[in-house]
């Protein structure tokens, strides 16, 4: 949230305080009274589509800058993550013709799902106090549109389905030269800082769960077989299931991988109450 802050606040700040009307689609332009006080004259449609096309550029412009300076600001667990998802991705795809889908792979997350949405509904991620009002919810749309056309890197299909983004394509194509560079630079975390920061998330990485554990017991077969239980305290988190005697015990760690497999490898049968 705090890198998310850092990123949009000025630009999104700025969106709300000058309150201009701003529209793309021909379709859904409203003409406007211009002009000083006794001179006014009704504004042109074509005037409404290049002011707002002015001000979507400067808008897109400014973000598009901001994340370009924000590497260093990124959290390490989130490069990390793009680092893996990235790489994984262009071994997968090797081939020239697949050049940006490592790119896309790693702005499905970061345009889509976090910058997009949160540029869209500035409230709900505590960017502003209040919605936009009727004037002003317009141009945070637009620009989430224009910030997710230069996620897609500008695809054919992407400029296809709404041409009346077309004025925007200039900066559109000089944001996707921006953000591959960033992205470049968001992945280029060290294997070694990787691990490092992947054993420090393990120690961190806070309880799931925790309580009473009951390992149920067989012996014999047939007739004669009897069970018991065996109460142990546990506590599971992301990365390991840990169990003791009693809470204040010291607890023994069983891998991520296998929870259910002591360190002699025999399964743990058992039933979370």
């Amino acid at each position: 949230m705090q890198y998310l802050h850092g990123v949009l606040v000025p630009i999104i700040n700025k969106v709300f305080e000058e309150k201009k009307y701003v529209e793309l689609d021909p379709s859904k332009v409203e003409v406007k009274d211009v002009g000083c006080s006794g001179l006014h004259r009704p504004q042109t449609e074509a005037e409404v589509l290049e002011q707002s096309a002015q001000t979507l550029r400067a808008h897109l412009g400014a973000l598009l800058s901001a994340l370009s300076r924000s590497v260093r600001a990124c959290p390490a667990v989130v490069r990390a993550t793009f680092r893996q998802l990235f790489r994984r991705v262009r071994e997968r795809f090797p081939g020239a013709q697949h050049e940006n889908v490592p790119f896309i792979a790693v702005t499905s997350f970061l345009c889509l799902r976090f910058f997009s949405p949160a540029i869209v509904s500035p409230k709900l991620f505590h960017l502003r106090e209040r919605h936009a009002d009727a004037r002003t919810s317009r141009t945070p749309l637009l620009l989430a549109k224009a910030v997710q056309n230069v996620g897609n890197m500008d695809t054919p299909a992407s400029r296809a389905k709404e041409a009346w983004m077309e004025p925007l394509q200039p900066t559109v194509r000089q944001g996707v030269a921006q953000l591959k560079d960033f992205i470049t630079k968001l992945v280029d975390i060290e294997e070694k800082d990787e691990l490092d920061l992947q054993r420090t998330l393990s120690l961190q990485a806070p309880p799931v769960k925790e309580g009473p554990l009951f390992i149920h017991r067989t012996k014999g077969k047939g007739p004669f077989m009897s069970s018991s239980f065996k109460k142990l305290y546990f506590s599971l988190t992301t990365e390991a299931l840990s169990f003791a005697k009693t809470p204040s015990s010291k607890m023994t760690s069983n891998s991520s991988q296998n929870p259910g497999v002591n360190r002699h490898g025999e399964e743990l049968p058992f039933l979370l109450n």
